[in-house]
């Protein structure tokens, strides 16, 4: 399960903001490895890279995981939140069959996000898909409806300015590939309300995957139970 950040977060956040140890503690999920890739431009403060920067990046982080590990066969998810959020979309949006599930927490869906992900799908020659949820065992996409005007800074809230649209455009990107929309009237961008929903994610995520079977343990290295 692939976990991304989200813009001048850090990788810390998922544990002192998000609080994953708890959170898995209380879902109990199958056994899975949860990777936490940097998501930010190391050169620009942590800033969003742009969509075929991290495309590239992240097929880089996969294939060495994957040449690693060598599973057989491989079972992947992804999930994002603001920034991370656009990035999921966009990397499962590329790699078609290859995630059992998708999450969007409050993705940064705003500022010529379709155009610039239309581009760069067609510079690697990859069809803009319009059913995306089709090919997914799960599509979870969250956006709560007070997205557009507070977030959470340094664990303040703080009062947004200008009018960011998250929640209008999270809702028509969801509508238009085919996902399953989440909100809450009073949620806002932040991880107070994230947390919930990653939860429930991985639940969910954990009923799809399984326990592994007997032949799946073995392959890995470990004996089959008796």
């Amino acid at each position: 399960l692939y976990l991304l950040h989200g813009q001048f977060d850090s990788l810390d956040n998922w544990e002192k903001y998000g609080q994953l140890g708890n959170l898995l503690a209380s879902v109990k999920p199958v056994p899975m490895l949860i990777v936490m890739p940097f998501c930010g431009d190391l050169k620009n403060a942590g800033q969003d890279p742009g969509v075929g920067a991290f495309m590239d990046h992240f097929d880089t982080i996969r294939k060495e995981l994957l040449d690693s590990l060598n599973p057989s066969p491989p079972k992947e998810a992804i999930l994002g939140i603001s920034m991370g959020g656009r990035q999921a979309l966009a990397i499962a949006l590329k790699n078609k069959g290859v995630f059992s599930a998708l999450g969007v927490l409050s993705g940064k869906l705003q500022g010529g996000f379709h155009k610039e992900l239309t581009d760069e799908l067609a510079k690697r020659h990859v069809p803009y898909p319009q059913e995306l949820g089709k090919q997914l065992a799960l599509y979870h996409h969250y956006c709560g409806q007070g997205d557009d005007a507070k977030t959470l800074v340094d664990g303040k809230e703080k009062t947004r300015s200008g009018d960011k649209k998250f929640y209008d455009n999270n809702k028509a990107a969801c509508a238009e590939l085919g996902g399953e929309l989440h909100t809450l009237p009073d949620g806002m961008h932040n991880w107070n309300y994230w947390r919930d929903q990653i939860a429930e994610f991985i639940k969910r995520l954990s009923e799809i995957w399984g326990v592994p079977d007997a032949s799946a343990q073995h392959a890995a290295g470990s004996e089959p139970p008796e």
